[in-house]
């Protein structure tokens, strides 16, 4: 609670160097596109699960050039090496917030898919959503993926370790970074409280990445190799689950 405070007062005392350094990066970062390639797709053999990527920028697969290198096509063949068919669809936009993946769902047409992966959180961090808007919209994400769609297994992954990224200054990117930390939080939490919902944290620890080596070329999209050790994990992930 102490430490909390601290912060508090911190960030109050540096919230016009905040603003300024936010404003110079929106105005300066690197402007990346969506991938290009198909965003339903078949991976493997017969009996196929049925799986949909649903959320933001990374969940799109922002900093790499083709959705094969992007989660959509590294998790699909990921899991078809492990023996596992895969019809795989993608549903995420750069810029969407919780709120923003909420309405998203509300819209679609009324289908099953067996697993939900979702990457949402960053947004919810550049936009200051409250602690509350996130918990909420995270519960009715929830419930609207089990009741509409019919999905057993919900994973959703972890936020990024947004202070790392190179196009956030310092002190920004300490602001930025608890943030996220406090997100990934609630997240965790809530999952815990559903039957069928799955926080994943993810695993850069393990494989010692370099700090430019994770970000693409804007210097804060995942790169080619962070997109790896993320589908590597959700593979082993859905197919624990799905054995």
């Amino acid at each position: 609670m102490a430490i909390e405070l601290l912060n508090r007062k911190r960030d109050l005392v540096l919230a016009p160097i905040y603003y300024a350094q936010a404003k110079r990066v929106a105005k300066t970062t690197l402007r990346l596109p969506e991938p290009d390639g198909e965003r339903v797709r078949r991976f493997g053999g017969d009996n196929a699960v049925s799986l949909a990527i649903f959320g933001d920028s990374a969940g799109a697969g922002v900093g790499v050039d083709s959705q094969d290198d992007a989660p959509l096509g590294r998790i699909g063949k990921g899991l078809a090496e492990q023996g596992l068919g895969v019809n795989a669809e993608l549903h995420a936009t750069s810029g969407h917030t919780s709120f923003d993946l909420l309405y998203r769902l509300y819209a679609m047409g009324a289908c099953s898919f067996d697993v939900a992966i979702i990457s949402i959180g960053v947004n919810d961090v550049i936009k200051a959503s409250s602690d509350k808007a996130w918990a909420d919209n995270l519960h009715a994400i929830i419930a609207i993926l089990k009741r509409k769609f019919g999905v057993s297994h919900i994973l959703f992954l972890s936020l990024p370790p947004m202070h790392l990224a190179p196009s956030l200054p310092t002190p920004l990117n300490g602001l930025i970074g608890r943030r996220a930390a406090q997100l990934s939080v609630i997240l965790a939490d809530i999952c815990q409280a559903y039957q069928g919902v799955h926080y994943v944290k993810d695993e850069f620890d393990k494989v010692k990445l370099d700090r430019q080596a994770m970000f693409a070329k804007d210097g804060f999209h995942p790169s080619k190799l962070t997109y790896g050790v993320w589908a590597d994990t959700l593979v082993g992930c859905v197919a624990n689950l799905l054995k």
